[in-house]
């Protein structure tokens, strides 16, 4: 399975390859950077890490450095007592200017969801195809 998306994604242009923005915590704004495997998703699955920079595996940052990096998607993968904080319309308010609120490629994953990313094992081959679905909704990844 895991091949068949990453042939498939593998053909698409660099430039055609969105900058994904991956929130993991809201209060400080936290998300995932290289040497975790949720970057190498983003990667896999046809994305660019907004973060693949920083220099931790997981770092805290400012809404002004996310604005910076103006990702193309954001992902909300948070739980627990942040998820108040961390709603489509909390990232469209604190966010303006990002073309991922410009577009409304925000996605919000679900608790279940968020275990198949943030617990590795099997189910990051289903986690994979849910990001390839995200950041290229018109490719077809069942196939």
């Amino acid at each position: 399975k895991m091949n068949s998306i990453v042939e498939k994604t593998n053909d698409i242009p660099s430039e055609e390859k969105p900058k994904v923005f991956y929130e993991v915590g809201t209060d400080p704004i936290y998300t995932v950077g290289p040497g975790t495997f949720i970057q190498e998703i983003i990667k896999l699955s046809g994305g660019v890490n907004a973060a693949e920079n920083i220099k931790r595996k997981y770092s805290s940052m400012t809404a002004e450095d996310v604005i910076k990096m103006d990702p193309e998607v954001f992902v909300i993968a948070v739980h627990g007592s942040e998820l108040p904080l961390s709603t489509v319309d909390s990232i469209k308010d604190r966010f303006k200017g990002i073309d991922a609120v410009k577009n409304d490629r925000i996605y919000k994953l679900s608790s279940q969801e968020i275990n198949m990313f943030h617990r590795a094992g099997p189910r990051l081959i289903k986690a994979l195809e849910r990001m390839t679905e995200i950041l290229h909704p018109g490719l077809d990844v069942n196939s």
